[in-house]
């Protein structure tokens, strides 16, 4: 072997003023390689460079916070491809997280520091070549050592040689073949899962014209864009869109029995994705059914690379790594990796002590509890106490992730303290330190950070941050200057509350090289939201940050940022080119602020709000451990340019600050926001009309001790079951049946019906009210009741709204009564099982006949030992007035308005408003279709006493011109023979109409219209019209609404959202068909649904075990179809049966009588066929 001559090392003349490489001693070495004896000698000669680069004294004109590029160059002659030479050294970097070190041949990168240093250097060795492949001359090649450095830290660069022949490869103990992958060439031995729906596949920037919109710039190896990585994402043009997608990526075999711990590391970038998890697995035996994710992100993770690391112990038995996307994709989605690898020995090193640190080991780097009071104690997932704490880490974001909290459980009492002391820290090494703290729970105390810089471990300290609320069970980042010019301790002290709710966490502490900046003034250049973070679980979607255009269509959104004005700048917006919900929100949450002082602040922000389906943009204002309350607001296309927006406001303890953005309508609406600061000093709202209905006065405010204002005045039957079961409610037990207060863990283990979530927070640790029966006793061969019952009341013009759950095979009835002495009038009720989801319910309290002057409202539940499955409320609110329905929505059980329906002026007599109970008795429908009572109201019109072909007419409101849109109501025909008829047009006439005639069985019965209307404005109309003199019949209608879109084709539907006119409730049935997802027992039904055979999708399913008795049935009924005037129709359906004992399938036609059409029993196998 022989070393070529020296590169003449030097600087880049370009490299800025006072910054430059620096050359350090230089060393020889006399057993650097080992070939043989010769070589031993010959190296004892060889002098090795080395340099520093390192900020010179005079910083005065360098950014803090930015990062400089400086190059160290040199000259070799080198062969070609076929014939490399090594190029070897050793690096040492004082901070890993933004200082970087890179070296380029030929202006081409070849690699990039990926490692931490830690305290000790790191070897690397790379193969070099001219761009030649086969030519045997040596060519003059430039090759440079890139770095790029803050102002707070140094890079090192020992031992540099370059051999005249390749580089000697690295051997490890247990290296798996092809698992390393920079995807450069193929995805090595990495497979596709094998039930993806969407697969992965390699890329490199710049054959992707998105890139930067959809997909990264550059790969992570080579930090360019003709480097590979792996993504998975659609492909545009988009053909179709699926509900979900599925990309599993898998690892080579890993070896059996290895004999220490492996650390696998990556790189990912997450960008636009608000509907998309990233999941590690590791696999054990192979075995792909049974397992759990160990690391997880979810959301937007920013459009940059960043690292992930997973370590795996021996004897876990692991053979395989696998990724996995979940997706709900949008064009602008991506999740993509790179540079997989596996390397030997745990990700951190036993003895690596540090202020920085995850707590993913055991020595929990260094960190030490006061023995002067409590412990913190180390722990994954769950704390002990089910109503506080988080559920997961933070690091991996899953509950195999570790962290630190206080017990606030006995024998703790309040005012005790646990204080955790990190190491010794020299100043130079950062300049803020950046954790996570999780506070939640109604009895959170006190978190504080001191500082010590009496490092003999004494009691002398400084205050630098502290928050006492709580915050909801979210992870919250925090971040304090540590710019010190001597050593130092950080102490996290934490102190307990007044009850055992209050556990205290923290993870991820971490120095940074960079100032500490106000976190809420963001102009999102960097990438990145700064110390604003979306909302998980509470909201539906995310914000996301983008350049350029946020609409392909330019129909909605800016075309540039407004901090620069260019098409390169960043800015936030919510993304509508979805297949978003109506009332979907975003919501970006502000870092926890202290007291606002007299004086107030200033929240000052920049917005764009361009198109025809712009939603709603609030800011609200929330005190911690209270709900938000709205103080700017704005709805609707703005024109397109960015305009400025000012809310001042003044609190007296911790806060947040919320920006929710809110679909409204199915159109474009990309709502976009820019350059947001606080500053101290109130401010006016601005611009004035954006003042909320329900918000935050406008005026300088008094300082507030907590702002709790809802929407509507709080009542004192608003009940959320939180705390407790609410002093103005009692529940009225019977020894078989009652309701409880319960949490969602504890209600499923008791019985898989329960619902797992709340409906407040939608989280598990959330409290309702289930209806339970007691198992310990021999339930009644009778119905039982347990009410909910209220205080006595003496307002019946009030709405009570509540949310209910009502699941299962054969569940129970709820319902809504008024009591009073012996007076009983039901005013809403509800029976047999829905879908495994929270529903909304509104209940007038006035009654058009009876209303007594004092009353209690009790709300009932009702169960047999025949019924199986789960009720359940939560959420109850009393409003004064009667219940509001949406303008494109009506019940008619209001009042006299009829929502702004108009009666006809060409028909011979109106509709009218029937009570149920008023209306001629067997001749007119004696519940409403609302709330299944008798107190319910409907339209109706009456045949009686009226001349052939009268006619009664009621047109809806006005609605907007529609390329589709879609008309759905209830009707009830009583009539054996066609009296009557409905029909249904539009007005101005359009060539489409509706006729329906006849009766079913004299029920409700539900129907949809399409309405195609491009041009001009319309109303349909409901006209009734007698067919024969003085028939003794009626028409009636109730709840119709109209929604965007087309409608389905009748009877069509998936289940996803809800059951499409088709209707459970028939009383010769003894179970109830149901919703389900996933599985629901083993050994029979689905592990998934047939439309988008993922175990999120829905379909609909019967429950067989107990009580269900063998004969049991369940009947599922259509919407009504047109006659099929001598033409074939096929009724095509996906069936699962599958199961020891599995009953008889049977469909049959009805037009009067019963006809059975198909018919199938026994179990046919785990898998979806087609009937």
């Amino acid at each position: 072997m022989q070393y070529l001559p020296d590169p003449d090392w030097r600087n880049d003349p370009a490299n800025i003023e006072n910054l430059g490489w620096h050359e350090s001693l230089p060393t020889t070495s006399s057993n650097y390689f080992k070939y043989d004896l010769i070589i031993m000698i010959y190296l004892c000669f060889i002098e090795k460079r080395s340099f520093v680069l390192k900020y010179s004294n005079d910083k005065e004109n360098l950014q803090s916070s930015k990062r400089y590029n400086v190059r160290l160059l040199g000259t070799s002659h080198l062969s070609s491809r076929d014939s490399p030479s090594c190029l070897t050294f050793d690096y040492q970097i004082t901070d890993d997280k933004l200082n970087k070190l890179s070296v380029f041949v030929h202006n081409r990168t070849i690699w990039c520091n990926r490692l931490r240093s830690g305290q000790s250097a790191i070897h690397i060795q790379l193969n070099i070549s001219s761009p030649s492949s086969t030519s045997s001359l040596r060519m003059a090649i430039l090759i440079g050592f890139d770095g790029q450095i803050t102002n707070n830290g140094q890079i090192e660069l020992k031992n540099i040689l370059i051999t005249d022949r390749p580089c000697l490869p690295s051997i490890t103990t247990k290296s798996v073949a092809d698992y390393d992958c920079t995807f450069e060439q193929d995805m090595c031995g990495w497979t596709q899962g094998p039930n993806n729906t969407l697969d992965w596949f390699r890329e490199q920037p710049i054959s992707n014209n998105l890139a930067g919109i959809v997909g990264p710039t550059t790969d992570h190896t080579y930090g360019n864009s003709t480097g590979y990585y792996v993504t998975t994402r659609l492909q545009i043009p988009v053909d179709t869109f699926s509900d979900i997608d599925l990309s599993v990526l898998v690892s080579p075999r890993l070896p059996d029995n290895v004999p220490g711990s492996m650390c696998a590391e990556w790189w990912y970038m997450m960008h636009g994705t608000d509907d998309t998890k990233l999941n590690v697995y590791l696999i054990p035996n192979e075995n792909f059914t049974s397992t759990k994710s160990i690391w997880r992100r979810s959301g937007d993770q920013g459009r940059h690379w960043q690292h992930g690391q997973i370590q795996i112990e021996p004897g876990n038995n692991i053979t395989r790594f696998v990724y996995e996307v979940i997706a709900i994709w949008s064009i602008r989605s991506e999740v993509s990796l790179d540079d997989i690898q596996l390397l030997d020995g745990p990700c951190i090193k036993p003895d690596f002590y540090s202020i920085s640190c995850t707590f993913e080991e055991e020595h929990i780097c260094g960190y030490s509890s006061d023995p002067t009071g409590f412990p913190w104690t180390r722990i994954k997932g769950f704390t002990t106490t089910l109503s506080t704490g988080p559920s997961e880490d933070h690091t991996f974001g899953t509950e195999k992730g570790h962290f630190m909290f206080i017990e606030s459980s006995l024998p703790q009492k309040p005012g005790d303290k646990a204080r955790l002391i990190s190491v010794v820290e020299q100043p130079q090494y950062g300049r803020c330190l950046q954790f996570w703290y999780h506070m939640f729970g109604i009895n959170i105390g006190q978190l504080n950070v001191y500082v010590s810089t009496n490092t003999s471990n004494n009691d002398t300290r400084t205050l630098v941050w502290s928050r006492g609320a709580n915050v909801g069970d979210v992870w919250r980042k925090a971040q304090v200057s540590t710019q010190y010019i001597v050593p130092f301790r950080i102490i996290f002290e934490g102190v307990v509350g007044n009850g055992i709710d209050g556990d205290i966490s923290i993870d991820d502490i971490e120095r940074l090289a960079v100032s500490c900046n106000e976190p809420n003034n963001c102009d999102f250049e960097g990438d990145t939201f700064c110390g604003w973070e979306n909302v998980k679980h509470t909201d539906r979607f995310d914000w996301e940050i983008t350049n350029g255009p946020s609409s392909q269509t330019t129909l909605s959104g800016p075309l540039s940022d407004h901090t620069i004005g260019e098409y390169d700048g960043s800015y936030a917006f919510i993304d509508t080119n979805k297949q978003r919900k109506i009332n979907d929100t975003a919501v970006l949450i502000s870092h926890s602020m202290t007291d606002t002082g007299s004086n107030g602040k200033c929240f000052e922000f920049f917005y764009h709000m361009f198109g025809d389906g712009i939603g709603t943009l609030t800011v609200y204002l929330q005190k911690e451990g209270f709900q938000p309350i709205a103080m700017w607001t704005l709805s609707g296309h703005q024109d397109d340019f960015w305009f400025q927006g000012k809310v001042g406001f003044i609190v007296n303890s911790d806060h947040s600050i919320l920006i929710e953005g809110k679909i409204t309508d199915n159109d474009e609406g990309d709502i976009a926001i820019d350059d947001l600061s606080i500053t101290n000093g109130y401010c006016p709202i601005y611009p004035m009309f954006a003042i909320p209905a329900d918000g935050l006065t406008t005026s300088k405010p008094v300082v507030t001790t907590g702002i709790t204002t809802s929407p509507h005045p709080i009542s004192a039957y608003d009940c959320n079951f939180e705390n407790d079961t609410c002093p103005s409610w009692t529940i009225i037990s019977k020894p078989e049946l009652s309701w409880i207060r319960i949490q969602g863990p504890v209600a499923s283990q008791q019985d898989e019906h329960n619902p797992l979530f709340d409906h407040t927070e939608y989280l598990s640790n959330g409290h309702y009210l289930l209806l339970q029966p007691n198992k310990s006793i021999p339930f009644p061969n009778m119905n039982i009741s347990s009410q909910f019952r209220s205080t006595t009341m003496n307002n019946n013009r009030q709405c009570l709204e509540f949310w209910y759950f009502i699941y299962g095979p054969h569940a129970g009835t709820l319902s809504v009564e008024k009591l009073s002495g012996s007076f009983s009038q039901l005013r809403w009720t509800t029976t047999g099982g829905k879908g495994y989801e929270w529903y909304h319910a509104q209940v007038n309290l006035q009654s058009p006949t009876s209303n007594p002057t004092q009353f209690n409202v009790a709300i009932e539940g009702t169960w047999s030992a025949e019924n199986r499955g789960a009720i359940a409320i939560d959420d109850i609110t009393l409003l004064d007035g009667t219940c509001q329905t949406s303008s494109n929505q009506c019940d008619f059980d209001l009042d006299d308005t009829i929502c702004g329906f108009q009666y006809g002026s060409t028909g011979q007599f109106n509709w009218v408003r029937g009570l149920a109970s008023d209306v001629q008795q067997g001749v007119n429908p004696n519940v409403d279709h609302t709330t299944q009572t008798d107190t319910g109201y409907y339209m109706l019109a009456e045949g009686k006493n009226r001349n052939a072909y009268d006619r009664a007419l009621l047109l809806t409101p006005v609605q907007d011109r529609t390329a589709g849109a879609c008309l759905h109501f209830w009707y009830f025909l009583y009539s054996s023979a066609k009296k009557m008829q409905l029909k249904v047009y539009l007005s101005p006439p359009s060539p489409y109409n509706w006729i329906f005639g006849g009766s079913f069985d004299n029920r409700w019965l539900y129907t949809q219209i399409s309405i195609l209307n491009p041009s001009q404005s319309w109303q349909a109309v409901f006209e009734a019209q007698v067919l024969i003199p003085n028939p003794d019949t009626s028409i009636s209608i109730d709840d119709v609404s109209i929604t965007r879109g087309l409608c389905p084709k009748p009877g069509d539907c998936t289940f996803e959202d809800d059951l499409c006119g088709w209707t459970t409730n028939d009383i010769d049935a003894n179970i109830d068909w149901t919703i389900g997802q996933g599985i629901h027992a083993f050994g029979t039904g689905p592990q998934s649904d047939h439309t988008t055979s993922t175990a999120q999708g829905k379909y609909l399913m019967i429950e067989t075990s107990w009580p269900t008795k063998p004969g049991d049935r369940a009947r599922l009924h259509s919407v009504v179809f047109e006659g099929t005037d001598g033409d074939a129709k096929c009724f095509r359906f996906w069936y699962h049966m599958y199961g020891d004992s599995i009953g008889t399938l049977n469909i049959y036609l009805f037009d009067g009588s019963y006809t059975r059409i198909w018919s199938l029993s026994g179990s046919h196998g785990n898998q979806w066929y087609e009937g």
